[in-house]
Order: C-alpha cells, then structure tokens, then sequence
C-alpha cells in the first residue's frame, strides 16, 4: 500500500489518470477497440484519503488494476481487465474478512491474469501472501514491487517481514531490500529500524506521543498508527509476541485504523484476528 503519504497516493492517482488515457486514445485510435478497465468502467470514485487506501486500493489508479486490452499479461495472455479487476476486489474484500487463504488466492488469480506492470504493483497480494503463511512467494512479491516502487520503504519491510518467518531475522537483515529515500518520515525510521536491529523504540520515537498531542500534530494521528503498526510487527518478527501483541492490538482500535480508509487500518486488524488476539 496528504501529509508526508500524499506524494505517494498523488503519485499512484496521477499515473492511473495517465494508463486511463492512453489506453482511451489507443482504443479510439483502433475504431472503438477494448479500451483500459478505467475507460470502460464508470468515472472514477473521489480521490481516496491519506495512507493505502482501503477500498480500492490505487492500483496503480484509483480505481483499482487499469489494465489495457490487448496487452500481454507475462504468460502471453491477453489479460481481461473486468477479470483482473473482480479478482482484485474480491481479494480486498475476503482480507477485510479475515479469510486470508481466500485473499491470497484471489490476488494470485488477478496476478495471473495482469501484465507485468501490474503485477509489481499487487503489494496487497504479498500482504496476504504473509498472513497465509506463504512466505517465499510474499518476500518475491515485495521484490519485484520494489523494482518499480523503488522509494517504498514498506515494500522491504514486508519483505524483511516475510523472510524473517522463513529465514530468521539475522539472515534476512543479510538481504535486505534496497530502496531510495521515502517521502514519509515515519516510514524511514520503520525502515532504519528493521534494517539495522535498531528496536521498536526507534520507530515510536519518531512518532507524536500519544494523546491530544497526536491529535494537533500534522498528520498526528496517521503517524502513531503507522509507527504503533510497525513497532508491533517489528517486535513478532523478533519473537516478542506478548509486546507484538499489546503494540498491534492498540494500533487496531486506533481512531485512524477504523476510520481513515487506509488499508494498512485492516491490516492491523486482521492480523490480531488471525492470530486470535481479537
């Protein structure tokens, strides 16, 4: 998956805006061909709010995968875009219900059916990749992800995250993905802190203190989520459950998790359910 995140969705809006029309002026060009999913479908919803949102995710528009006719998904097939988008949806909607098997299998059909670029884009496929416990293929997915959102800082957290499950946290320190300098300071000090074993406190550190504070402070709120989120996953990935437990269940009744549309909201909140802290 405003403030220091609103470069990052500006970003991913404005390059949906960019695949809508030239697959519009591919199709009109071809007398009326398929055009790309956005074209085809109804206008757009509103721009979504701060953070990854959560229903749809900008993929890499807001409307979810935009996905032209006619181009060849990885495997030489010519994807269908209402196909790669319904798997898509589906696969956002059955992570929202915990079903995490059933997430990661519909984000596998959607990956199936898109192109290349596309498929570096479906990081909420390696979030349910983890949560489903298939760790090798989660860290390949944050990989390639990382290849074109090269200044995504949770792109190698999550695979840091993943391969600590498989590997163990010091060999995958060892690999840890590079990226360049992400434009959310909470997000670069998470990032510090995974790659070099600095501890959750560094991460809450950099975040507004709890309280009315966080609720002043610019992008306050979105902040200590963000930053209670990733001390949580920081400290599993340790194997300090009892402190992954109480930082992740506090990030999951946070007023920005259950009420902002960040995706990252549900995902606090479906990993306390799946490990049935909740």
């Amino acid at each position: 998956m405003a403030g220091a995140g609103a470069a990052r969705a500006g970003r991913r809006a404005a390059a949906g805006a960019a695949a809508a029309a030239a697959a519009a002026a591919a199709a009109a060009a071809a007398g009326g061909g398929a055009g790309a999913a956005g074209a085809a479908a109804a206008a757009p919803p509103p721009a979504a709010p701060p953070g990854r949102p959560a229903q749809p995710p900008p993929l890499p528009g807001p409307a979810g995968p935009q996905v032209a006719g006619g181009a060849a998904a990885g495997d030489g097939v010519f994807p269908d875009p209402a196909a790669v988008d319904e798997a898509y949806r589906e696969g956002v909607r059955l992570f929202a219900a915990a079903d995490v098997a059933g997430s990661a299998q519909a984000f596998d059909a959607a990956w199936e059916a898109a192109p290349e670029e596309v498929r570096r884009r479906l990081w909420q496929r390696g979030i349910s990749l983890y949560y489903a416990g298939r760790f090798a293929e989660g860290a390949r997915q944050f990989r390639e992800d990382a290849l074109t959102n090269s200044s995504d800082s949770e792109e190698a957290i999550w695979c840091f995250l993943c391969e600590a499950r498989s590997l163990g946290p010091a060999a995958a320190r060892e690999r840890f993905v590079q990226t360049g300098p992400d434009s959310r300071p909470i997000l670069r000090a998470a990032l510090a802190a995974f790659r070099e074993g600095a501890g959750a406190e560094a991460i809450l550190a950099a975040a507004p203190p709890p309280g009315r504070l966080a609720t002043v402070y610019p992008g306050g709120l979105k902040d200590l989520f963000y930053a209670t989120l990733y001390a949580g996953l920081y400290c599993e990935a340790e194997g300090r459950e009892a402190e992954a437990r109480d930082y992740l269940k506090t990030a999951a009744e946070m007023k920005y998790a259950n009420r902002s549309g960040d995706y990252m909201g549900a995902v606090a909140r479906v990993h306390c359910r799946v490990r049935g802290w909740i």
